[in-house]
C-alpha cells in the first residue's frame, strides 16, 4: 500500500469515527458508554472527543490512538 492510499484510508477510518460521533450527539447518547451506558467522564472526551467507551472498556476505544 502507498503513503498515499494509507492515507485515505486514516482519513476515511476518521471521517467514519467523526460521523458516528456526530449521530451519538444528535441521539443524546455521546456522553453514554457504547457497552455499559456508564458517563463518560468529560475530561476524557474534551482530550478526545471521539471516544465511544468508559474507562471500564477502554480496548473498544479505537480512537485513543488519536489523542
Amino acid at each position: 500500500m502507498t503513503i498515499e492510499n494509507e492515507s485515505v484510508v486514516n482519513i476515511e477510518a476518521l471521517l467514519s469515527e467523526v460521523d458516528v460521533a456526530m449521530r451519538r450527539l444528535a441521539d443524546g447518547t455521546y456522553q453514554l458508554c457504547a457497552v455499559c451506558q456508564a458517563p463518560i467522564d468529560r475530561e476524557r472526551l474534551v482530550d478526545n472527543p471521539l471516544l465511544t467507551t468508559c474507562v471500564q472498556h477502554p480496548q473498544l476505544n479505537e480512537s485513543d490512538d488519536h489523542e
